[in-house]
């Protein structure tokens, strides 16, 4: 039996100023989808630790993983000058 995937509370704010910001952005979305964890990690050839960290906002990860996962859940990363 599938897991079911409970929607997240969705961010408040499309303004990203830390990497926990955008870690609940990408979490949103991806329980917005219902995609568990372990699918997105799979999808993207990296392990659930790592997609739990960048959901979690920890700012050691890779930015390649970060986009890579943002790119598959549909998210596109825009730099706008103030």
């Amino acid at each position: 039996m599938a897991k079911i995937v409970k929607i997240t509370k969705k961010p408040t704010t499309n303004s990203i100023k830390s990497m926990k910001d955008f870690g609940e952005h990408l979490m949103y979305q991806r329980t917005k989808l219902q995609l568990s964890r372990q699918t997105v990690a799979d999808f993207c050839s990296i392990n659930y630790k790592t997609l739990e960290n960048i959901e979690k906002g920890n700012e050691s990860c890779h930015i390649s993983n970060v986009i890579q996962v943002a790119h598959m859940l549909g998210l596109d990363i825009k730099v706008e000058e103030k």
